[in-house]
């Protein structure tokens, strides 16, 4: 669906906890790019009068939202509720929708090359390359042509990639949510994140299932940092690291045994064997937190309720999980 230039009107959405001065930075690098959004939505999960001051001062269109802190928040109802205030006030002459993470930066023709992706090849969505602080390619997603892995072995900073793909935009099945770029048929389909997913998977999830139906492309040209936000409690910080790798574990075992791509993220058995597909998520994990009783009882809980009884991180099992570790130290377990 090819829409000319002059009628694009792009909704940026951010859901975001704290991070005023990220925020910030996000929008400066947004609005001063060649294909500026027109309106934005921010979800606010903190009641933070400096992030409701970024946002006043935006000088365009837009909606606030605040959600009060609780334990039964999840990143996916905050982007469904983003999502759903966009089409809803926005949704008559928006023609798409980027969400993207608020410690995130774009490069200023990066919105104009992801829509330029999605009008050259069809797909009605889109995501850049990404990019660490130190300017270090880093994996986001799964090509269809099996080349992404490989391209981070070689290609370790922008030049390298682009030289890697040159103007291609090859076609990919499941990505990481820190930049994404959809048309508005995709919002206005009612499509939205999956609620069982607490923590970290839930975006990548959400890019599956948009890819399966309309279409997604990866554009090496395009260029988004991922800045990696100050924890609001650097104290609890390991804490929270830990909890959100296993509801990711949980998450990811899930998607792999119960969803229709399941296959492509577990792996075959063979694998899991040597270390691949969902067994190198597990294997990583025992390596970053050791293999004392703690860890390895937490990490069968997740893989268990993941894989036989078919619970996402916010489900039953995920919670009790988060209840029993609430005042745990990651030193516990080192």
């Amino acid at each position: 669906m090819k829409i000319a230039a002059e009628n694009i009107k792009i909704v940026a959405i951010v859901s975001t906890y704290r991070r005023s001065v990220e925020l910030e930075r996000l929008f400066q690098s947004l609005l001063g790019g060649t294909q500026p959004p027109f309106a934005a939505v921010v979800n606010d999960d903190s009641a933070d009068a400096a992030t409701a001051e970024v946002v006043r001062k935006l000088g365009i269109p837009h909606e606030f939202m605040v959600r009060e802190p609780a334990p039964t928040n999840t990143a996916a109802s905050g982007w469904n509720r983003a999502l759903d205030l966009a089409a809803q006030k926005f949704g008559d002459q928006a023609t798409h929708y980027l969400i993207i993470d608020d410690d995130a930066k774009v490069d200023e023709d990066t919105l104009a090359l992801l829509l330029a992706a999605q009008q050259k090849t069809g797909a009605m969505s889109s995501f850049p390359a990404a990019y660490d602080p130190e300017d270090h390619f880093y994996i986001t997603g799964q090509l269809v042509e099996g080349r992404y892995e490989d391209a981070q072995k070689r290609c370790k900073t922008r030049e390298d990639l682009r030289g890697e793909f040159q103007s291609e935009t090859p076609r990919s099945w499941m990505f990481q949510g820190l930049c994404h770029l959809m048309h508005r048929v995709v919002v206005h389909s009612g499509i939205r994140f999956d609620e069982r997913f607490w923590m970290c998977g839930e975006d990548l999830d959400f890019s599956v299932r948009v890819a399966e139906k309309w279409g997604s492309v990866f554009v090496p040209q395009a260029s988004c940092w991922h800045l990696y936000g100050a924890p609001f409690n650097p104290r609890s910080a390991k804490n929270s690291a830990y909890l959100k790798k296993l509801s990711f574990i949980q998450n990811m075992t899930y998607a792999g045994y119960w969803r229709s791509y399941g296959r492509r993220i577990r792996g075959r058995w063979w694998d899991f064997l040597r270390g691949r597909g969902l067994g190198k998520t597990y294997l990583r994990f025992l390596k970053d937190y050791g293999t004392s009783r703690h860890t390895v009882y937490d990490l069968a809980w997740v893989v268990f309720f993941g894989m036989i009884i078919a619970q996402p991180s916010n489900c039953w099992s995920g919670r009790k999980l988060r209840e029993r570790r609430k005042n745990f130290l990651v030193s516990d377990v080192e």
